[in-house]
């Protein structure tokens, strides 16, 4: 029993590790002239819209290809983060169980 509070501890400390890791993770995503920048988890920390784009003055276009770019970003970072989640949780529950 104290070994599966051990390995529960464990797995609890590489969760909190990846969640770090998570955090300081940049993701860059581009899409014609914006540039956004996100963490691993989700969070925004930089958008770049080009002065050309800017130079359009084409509203609805900079604000549909942010849109896509901003999907695009929170996407990507999903991906990222459950692909890290599942190396921790990997082992910890037997095979064939839905969503696994």
């Amino acid at each position: 029993m104290f070994d599966m509070f051990g390995k529960i501890n464990e797995i609890k400390q590489q969760m909190q590790e990846v969640q770090a890791e998570l955090d300081r993770l940049q993701l860059t995503t581009e899409k014609s002239g914006v540039k956004v920048v996100i963490t691993a988890n989700k969070d925004i920390q930089s958008i770049e819209i080009s002065e050309d784009l800017f130079a359009t003055g084409d509203r609805k276009k900079i604000e549909d290809l942010l849109l896509e770019a901003l999907n695009q970003s929170v996407k990507d970072a999903e991906s990222v983060s459950k692909a890290k989640m599942m190396e921790v949780t990997k082992g910890m529950l037997p095979p064939g169980l839905p969503g696994m």
